[in-house]
């Protein structure tokens, strides 16, 4: 399949471009096409790929190799769409093979691991030959691998975090009961000590009872004395 754009992973993320070789030959946009993506401009590339879906020179060809100049952009996510749509609907072996495998590609950059894993296998069962293919899936293993070792780290950490957290919250009320405690007990001692004391207006108020309470036996004596003395008789005449 000549005009075909099949890029690969080679020593940790470096890509290499190849045409696919085939019988018949595709002139007009595609070709276009092909020479801006040569020449690094995707931009272009992608422009030249989509009229040339348009025209319908040959959608799969125009749609897979559309499919790399917008993996080339970064767009992965739209990449991924226009491979796994070739992938299911194409009835070439080789077209379906690659497409798994270049589909397997834009996941793997959206560090979606499994799912790529997946895509590899099922390139490679239509093609276990393919180098590339295995050391892709070999690839997305590892990082699959490695992304689920971090996650566990994050998940300690997190639990470390709460669990020190919990400590602190638990050390915080402890305290806190504590000079609750402690306080209770001032007061109380306080208390103690204040009982059996009373203030300066308690002692006024008392002293001015006791004063009273004599004025007022005072006041009782001095009529008692003078209901008791000698009474003045009268002459009767």
């Amino acid at each position: 399949m000549k005009n075909l754009i099949v890029f690969s992973f080679l020593y940790f993320l470096i890509f290499s471009g190849k045409f696919c070789s085939a019988q018949n030959s595709y002139g007009g946009t595609i070709k276009k096409g092909n020479e801006a993506y040569k020449n690094k401009d995707f931009k272009k590339a992608e422009k030249l790929y989509k009229e040339s879906t348009e025209k319908k020179d040959n959608p799969e060809e125009a749609k897979f190799n559309l499919g790399d100049a917008l993996y080339k952009q970064k767009k992965y996510n739209e990449s991924a769409q226009l491979f796994r749509e070739i992938a299911e609907n194409t009835k070439d072996k080789e077209l379906k093979s690659n497409s798994w495998h270049n589909y397997g590609n834009a996941l793997l950059q959206d560090k979606k691991y499994e799912e790529s894993i997946e895509a590899y296998k099922k390139s490679l069962r239509l093609n276990p030959e393919e180098k590339k293919s295995r050391y892709n899936l070999s690839y997305a293993l590892e990082k699959l691998k490695q992304q689920k070792q971090e996650q566990k780290k994050d998940k300690n950490k997190k639990d470390d975090k709460k669990q020190n957290q919990d400590k602190k919250e638990q050390q915080q009320n402890s305290d806190k009961n504590k000079d609750n405690k402690d306080k209770d007990k001032n007061q109380e001692q306080q208390a103690q000590q204040n009982k059996g004391k009373m203030s300066k207006e308690e002692a006024e108020q008392l002293l001015n009872a006791i004063a009273n309470k004599e004025k007022e036996l005072n006041e009782k004596m001095k009529k008692k004395k003078a209901f008791t003395g000698k009474a003045q008789v009268e002459k009767d005449w």
